[in-house]
């Protein structure tokens, strides 16, 4: 039996787009599973997306770069908020390793 990543991801809603700060399904509205190649288990589920969806994202894009604090800030403002992403990242690296090493 391969090892379990020690979270249960079966019945849990699929993965949403984020877009201008908000969780959004595709128009397409279709889902579908990642699995354990191990396990066969069910690793995540996440929406479709289609061609319109990237249009969205490109336009959320660059909304939120026009409106956003983002281009008023100073470097050094740019530098700590990119420190808060890569503490929470590093923070979660144990279980990404875990799960990108199945696929190895």
């Amino acid at each position: 039996m391969s090892p379990s990543f020690g979270v249960a991801f079966t019945n849990v809603a699929p993965f949403r787009l984020l877009f201008d700060g908000r969780l959004i399904t595709s128009a397409l509205s279709a889902t579908a599973i990642s699995l354990d190649p191990g396990s066969g288990a069910v690793v995540a589920r996440y929406t479709h997306s289609e061609p319109g969806d990237l249009d969205a994202a490109i336009a959320a894009t660059h909304h939120a770069f026009d409106w956003s604090p983002w281009p008023r800030m100073t470097s050094s403002e740019r530098a700590q908020r990119i420190e808060v992403l890569a503490d929470s990242m590093q923070e979660s690296s144990t279980l990404f390793c875990k799960f990108l090493d199945r696929w190895s």
